[in-house]
């Protein structure tokens, strides 16, 4: 087969190519370009190669759907041009003196409630209670104020797999910490959570992630 052959990721939802032996089919391929810093695009292990041509589409700003004769565009940004991501969680109960909390078991009366962790039954609506809360170590006040201004509603699935765990992205109604798997992630308008949490468990923010 020649590389005229090929089609390539980035050709449009049109599917690869498919390989044969003698009359026999054998498996398909596809051309997918590095990225700009030298790792390889994942566009391997999807059932459905036109499923990653229009994910790549995405990360270009392009909406192009299978079916569709051309592409439409769609402002697309990364998620740290739009918003602002939250701290890791040796920052909130690592080691004295980097951490200024200790986690402890939820509580409705919490001061200090945080979304921390990965329990799948309990998360399988956008909008989540938290699970745990945070208790200030002692002395370590200060840091602790200045830890607490990065919580908000929302909450990015640092570990997400198409396992289990059916969310991307969490909402919690009041403001929180997220942990070890849902950091917070921050916008300076409010209206953003809701916006976000729907895009990020819709088909098209799955495919942007």
């Amino acid at each position: 087969m020649g590389s005229k052959q090929v089609r390539r990721l980035e050709d449009g939802p049109y599917g690869d190519a498919e390989l044969t032996l003698g009359d026999n089919p054998s498996g398909e391929i596809l051309d997918a370009p590095y990225h700009a810093d030298g790792a390889v695009w994942g566009g391997v292990r999807v059932s459905d190669s036109s499923l990653a041509q229009t994910a790549y589409a995405l990360s270009d700003s392009r909406l192009w759907l299978p079916g569709s004769a051309r592409a439409l565009g769609l402002d697309m940004k990364p998620l740290g041009d739009i918003g602002e991501l939250g701290l890791v969680d040796r920052d909130i109960i690592g080691p004295v003196p980097r951490g200024p909390f200790d986690k402890t078991t939820s509580s409705p009366t919490a001061t200090y409630p945080a979304l921390w962790n990965h329990n799948a039954k309990n998360e399988t609506r956008m909008v989540c209670a938290p699970d745990s809360q945070l208790r200030v170590r002692q002395g370590m006040e200060s840091k602790a104020s200045t830890v607490w201004t990065t919580a908000s509603r929302i909450h990015i699935n640092r570990d997400f797999t198409f396992g289990s765990q059916p969310l991307a992205v969490a909402f919690t109604e009041q403001a929180s910490i997220g942990g070890r798997v849902w950091p917070n992630v921050i916008f300076d308008d409010g209206r953003f959570d809701y916006t976000f949490a729907v895009w990020g468990n819709s088909t098209l923010g799955l495919l942007c992630y």
